[in-house]
């Protein structure tokens, strides 16, 4: 069975105690024999991490430790090992004081995001480095809330409703945000045509969409990509909300109201593997925490214009 591994951070990976190679961010495939359930060390190169031992077990790959994922690719798998960004001195990065809450962001052992109120008390511990912070205050449909944004090259924005029991409601990258009055997010994403989504947020209990702007880079035209490649753009403007329908035909059309619950929520697009058909797209579904399975999918095209998808 094929397995794929890659890292969040620079490490030497070992087969049995034998040197395979140093793994990164790009993946590198090993065919193993999983009965002889073969011994894996992870070695960091990097000061901060540290070392991952396993038995490539069925148990291991249905529920993988903290700070590994597992991809299963129906053939093979996806092994990915996350940066922990553990370590550092301790000390507070931000903190804010407001009316009805109290927000600190500090580094013990790794970046954290306590939260608290009159009411209850909250610590979200993240999974990257958290500098140049920013914390705000605010109201959506007379729902208190506070953001707690890391400034970089993107932003890293997390949310949190304060309004009684304190909950993570909004946790991503984001391009620009804003939350004077309304909360709308920018994000933008390195699909083809380089989506870019504007959505602005009402909260009834849980954060949800009320209004969703898309647009894409003005060089992009389904027109002028090799037809190989129109299924994968299909996907990708589907998942962006964008206007998906131009890919199909009239039959097709009528009936893709019914694409919803026949594709599901996926969350990302992508070649088939080796030992999949080329004709196949894989589209990524995440099944729990660190847990991700990919389903594929041939469309059948006439004239640059899909007439036919179904699931293999």
């Amino acid at each position: 069975m094929y397995f794929y591994f890659s890292s969040g951070y620079p490490a030497a990976i070992k087969l049995n105690g034998l040197y395979f190679g140093i793994i990164t961010d790009s993946v590198k495939a090993c065919d193993i024999k999983t009965e002889d359930n073969p011994f894996i060390e992870i070695c960091p190169l990097s000061s901060g991490e540290k070392g991952v031992n396993f038995l490539l077990t069925e148990n291991f790959l249905s529920s993988p430790p903290e700070g590994v994922s597992v991809t299963d690719l129906k053939g093979g798998y996806l092994i990915k090992f996350n940066a922990s960004h553990r370590g550092g001195q301790f000390g507070i990065t931000a903190q804010e004081k407001f009316r009805d809450a109290v927000v600190t962001v500090y580094n013990d052992d790794g970046y954290k995001i306590s939260v608290e109120t009159p009411d209850d008390f909250y610590i979200h511990n993240l999974s990257c480095v958290f500098k140049n912070v920013t914390v705000k205050h605010f109201y959506i449909d007379n729902n208190a809330f506070v953001s707690v944004a890391s400034e970089s090259e993107k932003t890293f924005l997390n949310v949190y409703s304060i309004s009684g029991k304190i909950k993570t409601v909004f946790s991503g990258e984001v391009d620009n945000y804003q939350t004077d009055g309304v909360f709308i997010t920018e994000q933008s994403y390195k699909d083809m045509a380089k989506h870019r989504i504007k959505t602005v947020w009402t909260f009834d209990g849980e954060l949800k969409e009320k209004s969703r702007e898309v647009t894409c880079s003005p060089s992009f035209s389904p027109d002028k990509l090799p037809e190989r490649l129109l299924p994968y753009a299909f996907f990708e403007e589907y998942a962006a909300g964008g206007n998906f329908t131009e890919y199909l035909d009239d039959n097709m059309k009528n009936k893709s109201d019914k694409l919803k619950g026949f594709l599901g929520k996926f969350i990302g697009v992508m070649p088939p593997p080796i030992f999949r058909s080329i004709d196949e797209v894989g589209l990524v579904y995440k099944k729990n925490e660190n847990i991700y399975g990919v389903e594929y999918f041939i469309l059948e095209l006439k004239e640059r214009k899909i007439t036919n998808l179904k699931k293999v």
